[in-house]
């Protein structure tokens, strides 16, 4: 990874944003993945879950095609107006080692403890973005972004990015289904939970 003071600015600024209901996350996050994507050569994906209320909401960038993911980070975001804001981004990369520098840029910046930043260097295989003329690209960005959704939710109830890759796995191999299957299952029931008894 490539230190880069505009990748801390854009995670600074996200951040903030989390506190301001009035602020675009989603223009944020695109800034985020811009130094990302500047800093850091094999990234797979971004996702970012904010859980309000209880109700997580997530949005995954995917970043680049061609690219199966060996590693991942998990960056616990902290709310300045309390703990009824959780949030998290996660991070995946094609090269493992791809985020030790990240780790300690994101730590020092954000004046917290490494350990809170949950980093797997063994993940179960996962769904690659095609680039070949057979495959379906939406398809793989779909199966993509569901995953990481999933991923998200799972981190902001507390599991660890291995848990939670362990749980989408076993969930996918006991029902017989694929791991983004298993996602949108896991995803489901987190809307379930919210859904009002009618």
């Amino acid at each position: 990874m490539k230190s880069d003071s505009q990748l801390v600015a854009a995670l600074a600024s996200l951040t903030a944003g989390l506190d301001d209901p009035s602020v675009d996350l989603h223009q944020r996050l695109a800034e985020l993945v811009a130094a990302l994507t500047e800093s850091i050569d094999s990234l797979v994906s971004v996702a970012l879950t904010v859980v309000v209320d209880h109700r997580p909401f997530s949005v995954a960038v995917p970043v680049r095609q061609g690219v199966v993911a060996v590693t991942s980070v998990s960056i616990p975001l902290r709310s300045r107006s309390g703990p009824e804001i959780e949030s998290r981004l996660v991070l995946l990369a094609g090269t493992p080692g791809a985020f030790v520098d990240l780790v300690a840029d994101v730590s020092l910046a954000m004046n917290s403890d490494p350990a809170t930043i949950d980093v797997d260097t063994q993940l179960p295989p996962a769904v690659p973005f095609e680039n070949d003329p057979g495959g379906d690209m939406q398809r793989d960005l779909e199966d993509r972004s569901a995953i990481d959704q999933a991923l998200g939710v799972l981190l902001a109830r507390g599991a660890t990015m291995q848990a939670a890759n362990t749980h989408l796995s076993q969930r996918a191999e006991r029902d017989n289904i694929s791991m983004a299957d298993a996602a949108r299952a896991v995803l489901d029931d987190a809307m379930e939970v919210l859904r009002p008894d009618i």
